[in-house]
């Protein structure tokens, strides 16, 4: 049946057909399925090692990015992007801050890897994307300025945000869209927070925490106990 398929039909006539005739080609069949096992498991290592050269790629980036020296740089930007009332900062396009310019460069670096396929675009949606979003959404203007000059500056970088846009929108429905400068300042007053806490699309209101002077607590519960005393003894009195 194999070989009817397989060979042509004057081969299968009976004439030509001898014992040494199928055991060749037998041994064809079991060799050509041989390879095209090789080939299969092949490609499978292949995937495999291709996947996790990926996430060895991913963790080195995100090791760099939270790095104390990398953190130092970021929380500094965020301090040079708000001012003492912790509102946003107009940009000055012709002098931008060195860390806005290092953290840009990491991501066009990154955008890079994604674009070459030594990271994947989920991966580094689902990783970098809180960053990505409002650090491009701030610097749009610079950047589309100095592309007036050199197109290749930061293309791999709005590249990567085109991607990211379209993956949270196939995710969530939104699209990384920082359009106001309240959320551009809740993502630097998170930033610039002592404290690796991810950014939100709309900034959160922090709660002012209410201190009390020591022994506050326990002065109060003594003028409430007196309090309730003098009632008692005016109640008896009368």
């Amino acid at each position: 049946m194999v070989a009817a398929i397989f060979l042509p039909s004057w081969i299968t006539d009976e004439k030509y057909l001898t014992s040494a005739t199928w055991g060749l080609v037998a041994a064809t069949i079991l060799l050509v399925l041989t390879a095209l096992l090789t080939i299969a498991f092949t490609w499978i290592q292949l995937s495999i090692q291709r996947r996790q050269t990926r996430i060895d790629n991913l963790e080195k980036q995100i090791d760099r990015f939270e790095s104390e020296v990398f953190q130092r740089t970021r929380r500094s930007l965020a301090t040079k992007r708000l001012d003492k009332n912790d509102e946003l900062v107009i940009l000055d396009i012709k002098d931008i801050p060195i860390e806005l310019q290092e953290i840009l460069d990491f991501f066009e670096h990154l955008a890079f890897l994604v674009r070459r396929g030594h990271l994947g675009t989920y991966d580094v949606w689902h990783t970098f994307a809180t960053w990505i979003g409002p650090v491009y959404w701030d610097s749009r203007e610079y950047i589309a300025i100095e592309q007036l000059d050199d197109k290749t500056v930061y293309e791999d970088l709005v590249w990567l945000y085109q991607r990211m846009v379209r993956q949270d929108k196939k995710c969530h429905g939104e699209g990384l869209v920082w359009d106001t400068d309240e959320d551009l300042a809740g993502y630097y007053l998170y930033e610039r927070g002592p404290e690796a806490v991810i950014p939100r699309k709309k900034p959160m209101k922090r709660k002012k925490k209410k201190f009390s002077k020591p022994g506050g607590a326990a002065q109060d519960d003594n003028d409430n106990k007196n309090s309730s005393d003098k009632a008692g003894d005016g109640s008896s009195d009368s």
